[in-house]
């Protein structure tokens, strides 16, 4: 029968390797895998003919191979396969080698289906002892690489990993392992430290927590995408185990990951955002809960304490200390207004009960009767009633009174944040109108200085105009050198550009032209007299390199 078995697989095993029949083939195998019976002789053969496959068939044989390893941990009864548990374990790690990543990732899932059904070798000496050797003796990376993942599995799905121990013996040789620059599996070396620390192996770390987080955080600067995004998962898993212990380490660390939060691959990305906000629930040193007062006060004192109540506690926590109820009580009690506003027996009452409180051990006079003592019973308990809804109806109007207070206080800050933003735009348009009118101003000022400058050039002209004039005139014999320097032409300013000087009316003129007409020498003379006239600063002077012809109608002068 097992020869018979023998022989069939082999047979699958070779179909395996053809594309064709590798579908049919599998089936079968996987259908052998689930019907073996671990009582007869059948599952030692099948084991070693599935172990048979070495790195001379392809890729897909050995896969499935290891696949079927898988199958039957998963199928059989717990720890069937413990007796052949070594030699599967030596055959995997062997198997890590291959250069095929699909095989590693098959030794991976067979290893940690192993793990979770079988319970009876320990763990240490089962699944830590080998796989930790491969991790820390191989040269090859890829199998570095696959003996820690196997190892990280195995921790992950067993039932007892026995933490102790890992976090005594294994977490700090990781340690140092992953420090080691010349290991290059650093991504699966993080993942076995993350895996330890889900275990909870931290708590019995030999190191403490302070270089296991250093040693995390400094990866997270390393160049390999996959060791930083391990290491991110580790720490993300130290805050969820151990957060009650990171206090020390949360501010510095946080301001670490901060920087370190916009990593360029987005799967580091997503890792360390999630990683952070488990971070952040880690409470701080100063939410610590330190010892109330009342019992330091009892244990001086020599009284023995009773402890707070949970509800009195979740209360204190929930309720902010600038609105406690107690705060608001002090406010309404200091108020004379309030204080005024509750009745008098009212008053009389609370004292009263007080007195009661304070002496409820003094016994009854003798000389009062029995029925008097009872009815100061039944009148304090009556009180004691009113007490409490008085106290009922008080505490729900300071309830209400804080949270009127409260939203007052906030819509205050508010209003106040809001003036003070519209008093700094106020401030800000004000420096802009001030920065465009001292522009506006040097604008105008250099453009009066422009035109007082053009306006005296312009002036400098008509002077040069008049002594060129002059010269002239005197050049010619027009002019006497010793007449008047009144009598040159002096132009007044803008009397060339208005029109009245250059057309005039015909009317305004007719007796002059028929003067001109008759006499040459009355001309002479009326044109003397006319330049005689005009001397003055005001009036129009005639240019005296001007011939006068009889003909011309053009040069008579006139004036007004």
């Amino acid at each position: 029968m097992e020869k018979s078995s023998k022989q069939k697989m082999s047979e699958l095993l070779t179909k395996l390797g053809d594309r064709d029949t590798f579908t049919m083939a599998a089936k079968e195998l996987d259908v052998m895998a689930r019907n073996i019976d671990p009582t007869s002789g059948n599952l030692q053969s099948f084991i070693s003919v599935v172990l048979s496959a070495d790195s001379g068939d392809k890729p897909a044989v050995r896969k499935h191979c290891i696949h079927l390893l898988a199958v039957l941990s998963v199928s059989l009864p717990p720890n069937s396969l413990s007796p052949h548990l070594s030699k599967i374990l030596s055959r995997v790690t062997r198997r890590l080698r291959d250069p095929d990543s699909s095989v590693r990732s098959a030794c991976v899932a067979a290893v940690s289906a192993i793990a979770s059904r079988t319970t009876k070798p320990p763990f240490a000496s089962a699944f830590v002892k080998p796989l930790s050797e491969a991790l820390f003796t191989e040269q090859e990376v890829n199998a570095q690489i696959g003996a820690g993942l196997c190892l990280a599995a195995a921790i992950d799905a067993a039932e007892d990993p026995d933490p102790v121990r890992l976090g005594t013996t294994l977490l700090p040789r990781l340690e140092k392992l992953v420090k080691c620059n010349a290991f290059k599996a650093k991504p699966a070396g993080v993942a076995v430290i993350g895996s330890v620390i889900g275990a909870g192996g931290v708590s019995g770390a030999a190191g403490g927590l302070k270089g296991l987080v250093d040693c995390l955080v400094s990866v997270l600067s390393s160049e390999d995408w996959a060791a930083r995004k391990a290491a991110a998962e580790a720490l993300g898993r130290l805050a969820m185990v151990e957060r009650n212990d990171l206090g020390e380490f949360k501010a510095k660390c946080l301001k670490i990951f901060e920087g370190k939060r916009y990593d360029k691959v987005k799967a580091v990305r997503e890792v360390m955002n999630q990683m952070m906000e488990a971070w952040t629930q880690v409470p701080d040193l100063s939410e610590e809960v330190s010892p109330p007062r009342s019992n330091a006060s009892s244990k001086g004192s020599g009284v023995a304490s009773t402890p707070a109540k949970p509800r009195t506690r979740e209360v204190n926590r929930s309720t902010p200390p600038g609105s406690s109820i107690a705060t608001a009580a002090r406010r309404r009690t200091s108020d004379p207004k309030n204080t005024s506003s509750v009745p008098s027996h009212i008053k009389s009452n609370v004292r009263r009960r007080l007195e009661l409180k304070a002496g409820g051990g003094a016994s009854v006079p003798s000389g009062e009767p029995l029925l008097e003592n009872e009815n100061t019973n039944e009148a304090s308990h009556s009180n004691h009633e009113k007490i409490q809804k008085l106290g009922s109806v008080a505490s729900s109007l300071t309830g209400d009174h804080v949270l009127s207070e409260n939203k007052n206080s906030s819509s205050h800050c508010k209003g106040l944040e809001d003036m003070s933003l519209i008093r700094s735009q106020l401030v800000q348009i004000e420096q802009q109108q001030s920065n465009l009118m001292d522009l506006l101003q040097r604008f105008v000022g250099s453009s009066q200085h422009g035109m007082i400058s053009l306006e005296t050039r312009v002036q400098g002209l008509e002077i040069a105009l008049d002594e060129i004039s002059y010269d002239l005139a005197v050049t010619n014999g027009r002019m006497s050198n010793g007449s008047s320097r009144n009598n040159c032409c002096l132009i007044p300013p803008g009397s060339f550009i208005t029109s009245k000087f250059w057309k005039k009316p015909d009317s305004m003129y007719s007796a002059s032209r028929l003067a001109t007409y008759r006499n040459r020498n009355a001309e002479t003379m009326g044109m003397q007299d006319s330049r005689k006239r005009f001397n003055g600063a005001t009036g129009f002077i005639v240019n005296p390199l001007a011939e006068i012809r009889p003909g011309n109608g053009s040069a008579d002068l006139a004036h007004n």
